[in-house]
């Protein structure tokens, strides 16, 4: 053998060496394969059975398969992305205005197309919430430590924290805070024109995910960055440039868009009432989520619904993270986070103090932020998400801590302490409930010969966030309309509210749903039937044989109001077009 061949070998096995040590390809790979089978675990209900099962808690996600089908027919058949008149006959729907997340749902549509929205929704809420996890381990090891355990046990925390995983009950939109981590890089890298062009495509790209999680990622990342100059001394000027920068490209890419958003139609202002004044308890943050090892079934008195458990840390953990700034508090970087997680736990609570359900009236800053602009659209509970990277970054440092430690004993003494801060908040899978599919009068074309162009199918019960199935039905352009449906739009003030504002027979068909009673039906409903029925451009009224619970006493209505129905496949409709 020659030297120049021994040399060759030599190099190969020292390149063989170097890449089986390498701290990134089988480790990336085993840490990202954990964070998607934990999703596939979580979603795991949903997965049975994907044409009859859906979200227990809200109607989420029959709302975004139909965005999901929306963004096929932007692709497919050059439809309005941004408003579209397919529901909410004869206003429309502002999508923009809405959470239509056109950066996740316009890239799924191959899937859409191929297996379906109901496909696309899971695969976007497990790829949400283990995108979220991999982003924040990959953003932990450039930023805070080498240990890829640590990097791997902050990551999971960010893509799995009960509030997380509250989201994972239709929000798709929420779990999905993939780019998030590299926006703060992004934003604590800024030096150079490079750096603010990367910023500002990223801000866009998020724009269309989740506008909300902009904001308040973009506040975060004020007070985080704030703190740290103002506790290191550093000067703000040499950003000031790429920030700019980023700040011209949002504006250019968004303006159309926005313009859309808020002077397109359909436009609103503030929230609806029935979330006004979603904000947290401060019994919450110690609690355990429902959703979670050490949570408890049943109802939760301390969050509004189950889908807003933004902060149900759990007392250990709670106390191991004081704990770890105390003893770090030296330390410019723990400051800075302690800091940011103190702004916006306080902003969680909301304009006054509640404990335990209780109000005190003891009066919060939230009173007066509240009416700086764009804040009167904030769900203020939810600034508690903010505190889940706060939690993830720093349980980077302790398990760094921990792995320092020189003595046996007091090592293993605090994996278990950090092991018991951990395990009751590990989550479930969500809950799921029954969904009764599309009916086949839908599905077969049938509806055809009953529902012309330019006229409208109004289900019973008419569609709303409560009754949000018939949004399903929809699938091409030129499928019929729908009186309804499920979607945030102005009320008689401009003030924002879910679903239409309710028609005199659409409330008339909830209270029968709603009591099983029939009332004597009187000249006035039926002048109001009809005066709806054009209000809808309504061609047919159509009751599934699926309402198990009503069926008889909304056939029994109807048939007061607009005389027999037909029955055809498994549907009972009412022609209504003359």
């Amino acid at each position: 053998m020659n030297l120049r061949t021994r040399r060759l070998i030599e190099h190969a096995r020292t390149a063989a060496h170097q890449d089986s040590g390498s701290p990134f390809k089988w480790r990336y790979i085993i840490v990202a394969a954990s964070y998607l089978l934990a999703g596939l675990f979580i979603t795991a209900r949903l997965w049975r059975d994907l044409a009859h099962r859906r979200v227990e808690i809200n109607s989420d996600q029959s709302q975004f398969i139909w965005f999901l089908r929306h963004a096929q027919r932007v692709v497919t058949e050059g439809v309005d992305p941004f408003f579209t008149h397919l529901l909410n006959v004869p206003d429309g729907v502002n999508l923009m205005a809405n959470t239509g997340a056109l950066a996740l749902t316009i890239p799924m549509v191959p899937v859409t197309m191929l297996f379906g929205a109901e496909v696309s929704f899971l695969v976007l809420l497990v790829l949400g919430l283990a995108g979220t996890a991999f982003g924040w381990f990959l953003v932990f090891g450039k930023l805070l430590t080498k240990s890829p355990l640590a990097a791997a046990i902050g990551g999971a925390f960010c893509g799995f924290a009960p509030g997380m995983i509250s989201h994972a009950n239709g929000h798709i939109n929420w779990t999905a805070q993939f780019l998030v981590p590299f926006l703060v890089l992004a934003a604590l890298k800024l030096a150079s024109v490079k750096s603010g062009v990367v910023l500002g495509v990223l801000v866009v790209i998020q724009a269309f995910i989740n506008e909300e999680v902009l904001l308040y990622t973009a506040l975060a990342l004020a007070v985080f960055m704030g703190a740290y100059a103002w506790l290191e001394k550093r000067p703000v000027k040499p950003i000031l440039k790429p920030l700019w920068i980023a700040a011209a490209i949002a504006a250019v890419a968004l303006a159309y868009p926005l313009y859309r958003q808020f002077f397109g139609g359909q436009t609103y202002h503030g929230l609806p009432s029935s979330v006004a004044n979603y904000r947290a308890d401060l019994a919450s943050y110690p609690a355990f989520s429902r959703l979670s090892f050490g949570g408890l079934p049943g109802p939760n008195r301390l969050s509004w619904n189950i889908s807003e458990e933004n902060t149900f840390f759990g007392w250990p953990l709670l106390i191991l993270m004081a704990v770890v700034m105390i003893w770090l508090w030296h330390r410019t970087l723990i400051k800075a986070l302690a800091m940011t997680a103190g702004v916006f736990f306080i902003l969680s609570l909301g304009t006054t103090l509640m404990v335990g359900r209780r109000g005190t009236g003891i009066p919060l800053p939230w009173l007066v932020l509240q009416k700086l602009p764009l804040m009167g659209h904030v769900i203020t509970v939810r600034f508690g998400l903010i505190l889940v990277p706060v939690i993830g970054a720093l349980l980077v440092v302790c398990v760094d801590l921990v792995r320092r430690i020189e003595k046996t004993q007091q090592r293993r003494l605090a994996w278990l302490a950090l092991i018991i801060a951990i395990l009751p908040i590990l989550p479930v899978p969500i809950p799921a409930k029954h969904h009764p599919g599309t009916p086949a009068f839908i599905t077969s074309g049938a509806w055809k010969e009953w529902i012309p162009s330019g006229r409208t199918l109004v289900a019973v019960p008419v569609t709303s966030e409560e009754f949000p199935q018939a949004m399903e039905w929809q699938r091409a352009k030129s499928d019929f309309a729908l009186a309804g449906g499920y979607f945030l739009g102005p009320d008689e003030s401009g003030r924002a509210r879910f679903g239409a504002v309710p028609r005199p027979t659409a409330a008339l068909i909830r209270e029968v749903y709603t009591t099983g009673k029939v009332p004597e039906i009187t000249p006035e409903m039926r002048t109001a039937f009809k005066h709806d029925v054009s209000f809808w451009r309504a061609a047919a009224i159509v009751l599934p044989d699926y309402q198990e619970y009503r069926g008889e006493e909304l056939a029994q209505l109807l048939t007061g109001l607009a005389g027999p129905g037909w029955h055809t496949s498994d549907v009972t409709l009412w022609d209504v077009r003359d």
